[in-house]
């Protein structure tokens, strides 16, 4: 008497469809069927070995590319300041692997400063990176004499006739972007034409009266500078009256001026300087002196 057949339990019919090899569906390509090998099974995320095969990026990073649901692998070749995990120069070998959650390829919000960190690992601030002088001085508002406001200057040269400088209101990380200025020796100042010199101001005085200050140096660092920057001119624009509590920048830019002789500075304002920066301008002052300079071009009107 034959017996009837067994019922299989759901379990039981997806243990034998998943003993059996899987095969993705046939695709056309140009009109020929391509046929796709088995494809395995897949393993844990934690457990599954994720080749590094890299790929040059900007500013010497490399990445490789993960199987989906996994972690995304960078390496860098040029990264410093990450805890050690990064060196070499620039198209260096790789030498450490930086596992990125997959979390960051999901739907999930990213927070603005996880988003600022994924940006420094992929992106080149070259231009950025040549700053290399932090300057201190205050500025008046050119034609409003009394209208002062600090200036930190973040500076780069391009050559030795001319630097570039950002300028912001303080020294801390959630400072203002509020100008910009372009420092040229004398030699260049006096190859401009005649009505380009009144945008431009002297540093003679601010070097002598010690307004003009190297941030955080030694001091015989600090006076070989300003003995090659008393000499030169500025060119400053300003583009954000933080002075009269602009919450934004408006309006058109505002060409700044310097101070050429005592009391035109108002002391409040070295003062409050001096106390942040634990500076003294009077000592500056001192040792400034004997400072030699060239007469001032008097085209320079600004």
């Amino acid at each position: 008497m034959s017996q009837p057949p067994q019922q299989r339990t759901p379990v039981q019919e997806q243990e034998q469809f998943s003993s059996q090899p899987q095969y993705s569906q046939p695709q056309k390509v140009s009109g020929v069927t391509q046929e796709f090998p088995p494809t395995p099974q897949s393993t844990p995320a934690e457990s599954r070995s994720i080749p590094v095969v890299t790929e040059p990026r900007p500013g010497g990073l490399a990445s490789t590319s993960a199987p989906t649901g996994g972690s995304s692998v960078l390496t860098s070749a040029g990264t410093e300041g990450h805890k050690g995990v990064f060196a070499g120069g620039e198209g260096s070998t790789p030498t450490a692997d930086v596992h990125i959650p997959s979390l960051v390829m999901s739907d999930q919000p990213i927070s603005h400063s996880m988003k600022e960190r994924m940006s420094s690992l992929f992106q080149s601030y070259k231009p950025i990176n040549q700053i290399h002088e932090h300057l201190s001085s205050i500025h008046c508002y050119h034609g409003e004499p009394l209208r002062q406001v600090q200036a930190h200057h973040y500076c780069s040269h391009l050559n030795e006739d001319l630097r570039q400088c950002v300028i912001y209101d303080g020294p801390g990380a959630d400072a203002k972007l509020i100008g910009v200025e372009y420092v040229i020796s004398s030699k260049l100042f006096q190859q401009l034409p005649v009505e380009e010199k009144a945008y431009w101001h002297p540093h003679m005085y601010e070097v002598k009266a010690g307004l003009i200050s190297l941030v955080g140096v030694p001091e015989a660092i600090e006076d070989g500078e300003m003995q090659k920057l008393i000499n030169t001119y500025g060119k400053t624009w300003h583009f954000w009256q933080v002075d009269r509590g602009d919450v934004v920048p408006s309006g058109p830019a505002k060409l700044m001026s310097t101070f050429h002789m005592d009391g035109e500075v108002d002391d409040r304002l070295v003062e409050l300087r001096d106390k942040e920066l634990g500076m003294s301008t009077h000592g500056k002052r001192q040792r400034r002196i004997h400072f030699q300079h060239d007469l001032i071009d008097r085209d320079a009107k600004a």
